[in-house]
């Protein structure tokens, strides 16, 4: 297929009607060729890499799409980033394919056909050559740099994007040609342009650079010949919406903590990756081998490996501005690879990585233009050079297939996806630490701790690795190994909530309430509003006997969410513990209005009002019912429950069904071996054979 386009991308005699043909015909076998190539996606899993902050742990997503999601999406930072339509685009696929992986992936998939189609037509509208932008479309849909952005559910950010950023091209080209459209509709066209910019802003800002990139289209292909000063009046519209999502999106992964500080990595260490890293591109563009998720940052890049990856840069931009007259393609695509990745090359370093995947996916189209025109110039007027053009495109394209193939089974799920990252790299600690903490969640521990360990020696000063390792370890009763390695992570990282809520657990393992407690609170200076550190600071200070510290960790979790009925009932619950029965009762009561079945909160309700010593709190049938209600919800074989029932058909004067529902209970509890309730229901199965209720000391 390809090798006829090669061959045919200079003849210029095909009538208008058997192009279209072709046109509509090389769209179709793209876009199946594409759905071939990113097949494996059908048995992907989501990853565990931001994949959980995007849509798995996501509730916002997870809600599907509502009008409080929508306002969500357009007012929050969540995962360092602002991307309302991104975050609109998951709510989407949540209520299509209710949060399975595959609806997910599909989607990107989708986008990725429609991203090189579009970009072949649109190709084809600026420069009027079919046929290479046919080959450059091949390239961009196949080449595997661009697995990243399409199998990984997160970088949906990408592919959307990139969708609304080729249709504002398209727009602004048609807009440009000044005798193709009347004034009225150049207009509009120049509107629609804008709009789809706004769009793909709002998806992803590493769009910002479009302005730049429409000002080089002015130049080639398009030719315009107005004045420099309308050029430049035309694109200050989209120049303001490009620092309006710059600002955005700086403010997000600057509160977000994405945004890597001068300490961390200094600005001469930034300026040295800068030419590497473009070389590091290129190099992959052309020979993309050892592709992986987490390239590491390197702070020491040799001085002469620096100067000489600069003097190619420069090189290569001064070989093409000479060509500028007889190849401005060159110059063109070359600053389309430069220009585009500026927001990403590092000298504002978000993340801990040194270069992507992902970020070449515009970029790289650049390139393929420079390379699919110089081949094609190089072969007009001469057949053998075209067949030996054709037949190396045709291969070219070919090897690219089958490498997406094979790259996209690497994202079958987090294991392989970091195995392999760990196995084409040396030193790749992110690779280690993520396949180690994927074997955690599957008790491999074993491995785990091995890989995790591999991680910390790599890199002694990633506080993560301490604590998912101590994670391991607390699972396995390792108490003083784990508080060792959580005390390495808080020391390098001090705002660490995840660790210092581990180290809690750790201490309260250990016995040691009062260090559990101040971890704890520890934990809730970077997460006021945890539900669950909260209740854990209450089961300790209850154990303390410290109640008014107890109860305002309880009240706290309450004012967050009034209308979570188990909520009410944890603090019922701690109100109890501190002999606060009368605003006891009244807490269980409106737990049970907003959750009804919930047998505990039925069952200790129940207790107070039938065995309570203050006979203004007792209520003998409201307390048959609770109890009735909590035995049907727990099956009917639950001694506790049981027992329960049994003191409220007491108190009801039911003592017959009292003795019996007490003597059912004993019986259970000898099944299970718990000899002291046994003994408990014993006794209390003669009060009621002898008429007389069962009374509890402790409620009064």
């Amino acid at each position: 297929m390809l090798q006829s386009l090669v061959q045919a991308q200079n003849h210029s005699g095909d009538d208008a009607t058997d192009l279209r043909s072709r046109r509509w015909f090389v769209c179709l076998v793209l876009a199946l060729l594409i759905a071939a190539a990113y097949s494996p996606v059908v048995n992907c899993d989501f990853v565990d890499y931001d994949d959980s902050d995007y849509v798995t742990n996501n509730p916002n997503i997870r809600g599907g799409l509502t009008w409080q999601g929508i306002s969500w999406a357009f007012t929050t930072g969540w995962a360092a980033n602002w991307h309302p339509l991104t975050w609109i685009s998951h709510m989407i696929d949540y209520d299509l394919f209710h949060g399975t992986p595959l609806g997910s992936h599909l989607g990107n998939v989708a986008l990725h056909i429609a991203n090189s189609v579009l970009l072949l037509l649109c190709l084809e509208y600026l420069t009027g050559a079919f046929w290479r932008s046919a080959v450059v479309a091949a390239f961009f849909a196949f080449h595997p740099l661009h697995v990243e952005s399409v199998a990984w559910v997160a970088e949906r950010k990408d592919v959307l994007s990139t969708f609304f950023w080729i249709i504002a091209v398209w727009l602004y080209a048609a807009y440009a040609r000044r005798d193709a459209h009347p004034d009225r509709r150049r207009k509009l066209l120049y509107s629609l342009a804008l709009a789809a910019f706004a769009l793909g802003l709002l998806a992803k800002q590493m769009v910002v650079t479009l302005p730049c990139f429409l000002l080089l289209l002015d130049f080639w292909p398009l030719r315009r010949h107005v004045s420099a000063r309308q050029l430049l009046v035309e694109k200050i519209p989209f120049v303001l919406l490009s620092a309006g999502a710059s600002i955005a999106t700086i403010i997000a992964q600057s509160e977000g903590g994405a945004v890597q500080s001068l300490v961390k990595y200094s600005l001469s260490a930034r300026l040295a990756n800068v030419p590497v890293a473009y070389m590091r591109y290129l190099g992959k563009i052309f020979w993309p081998a050892a592709l992986k998720i987490f390239y590491p940052y390197v702070q020491d890049w040799s001085p002469w490996l620096v100067t000489a990856c600069a003097a190619g840069l420069a090189a290569v931009t001064v070989f093409a501005l000479r060509r500028w007259r007889r190849q401005p393609y060159l110059a063109i695509g070359w600053f389309w690879f430069l220009g585009i990745l500026v927001p990403t090359i590092g000298i504002v370093q978000v993340g801990e990585q040194s270069i992507a995947d992902r970020y070449t996916y515009v970029p790289s189209v650049g390139i393929f233009i420079m390379v699919v025109w110089s081949a094609a110039d190089a072969s007009v007027g001469r057949a053998l050079a075209r067949w030996a053009g054709a037949v190396a495109a045709s291969a070219a394209v070919s090897v690219c297939f089958v490498l997406t193939f094979f790259q996209v089974g690497y994202w079958h799920d987090t294991g392989s996806l970091f195995g392999h990252a760990a196995a084409v790299g040396a030193n790749n600690y992110l690779a280690y630490y993520n396949l180690g903490s994927y074997l955690a969640k599957l008790r491999d521990t074993t491995n785990a701790i091995f890989y995790l360990k591999r991680c910390i020696e790599i890199d002694p000063s990633y506080p993560r690795a301490y604590n998912n390792l101590a994670y391991v370890e607390i699972e396995k009763g390792q108490w003083d190994e784990a508080i060792t390695n959580l005390r390495h992570a808080v020391l390098l990282r001090p705002l660490y909530p995840e660790a210092w809520v581990n180290l809690g657990r750790a201490y309260t393992a250990k016995g040691e309430p009062k260090l559990a407690i101040e971890s704890f609170e520890k934990s809730l200076v970077d997460r006021p509003d945890s539900v669950d550190t909260h209740f854990r600071l209450a089961d300790l200070f209850i154990g303390e006997k410290e109640y008014a510290r107890a109860l305002s960790h309880l009240r706290a979790v309450v004012a967050q969410q009034p209308r979570n009925g188990y909520y009410h009932a944890k603090l019922a619950n701690g109100l109890v513990a501190a002999r606060n029965f009368p605003d006891a009762i009244n807490e269980y009561e409106i737990a049970l209005k907003l959750q009804p079945d919930m047998p505990d909160a039925c069952n200790n309700l129940a207790w107070i009002l039938a065995t309570s010593t203050n006979p203004a709190w007792r209520d003998g049938p409201l307390a048959v019912g609770l109890s009735s209600h909590a035995v049907k919800l727990t099956g009917g074989s639950d001694p506790l429950y049981l027992g329960t029932l049994a003191a409220s058909c007491a108190e009801d004067g039911r003592f017959d069904d009292a003795a019996h529902a007490a003597s059912t209970a004993e019986m259970h509890a000898r099944l299970t071996s718990n000899a002291a309730l046994a003994a408990s229901l014993a006794a209390q199965t003669r009060l009621y054979q002898n008429h007389q209720p069962f009374r509890d000391a402790n409620i009064q």
